[in-house]
C-alpha cells in the first residue's frame, strides 16, 4: 500500500473513532439536558469554563471541510 493511501486510511478511522466519541458524549449531554440525570459538580463548572471560553472569543468550532 502506497504510503499517501496508508495516512488516508489511518485519517478515517481516526475520525471514525472522534466521530463515536462525540456520540457518546452528545448522548450523555442530551440526557442530562433533558433532565433524565442530573448534571455533576464538574459538568457545571465543564459548562461554565465552554460559555466562558465561547463569549470571550477564545473558542471557536469549524467545521472539518475549512481545515486545511
Amino acid at each position: 500500500m502506497e504510503k499517501g493511501k496508508l495516512r488516508t486510511n489511518m485519517l478515517i478511522d481516526e475520525l471514525a473513532e472522534m466521530r463515536t466519541e462525540l456520540r457518546k458524549i452528545s448522548m450523555i449531554v442530551e440526557n442530562r439536558l433533558i433532565g433524565l440525570e442530573q448534571p455533576t459538580r464538574n459538568d457545571i463548572q465543564s459548562i461554565m469554563k465552554f460559555e466562558s471560553l465561547k463569549s470571550s472569543g477564545k473558542l471557536k468550532l469549524i467545521p472539518l471541510k475549512e481545515i486545511k
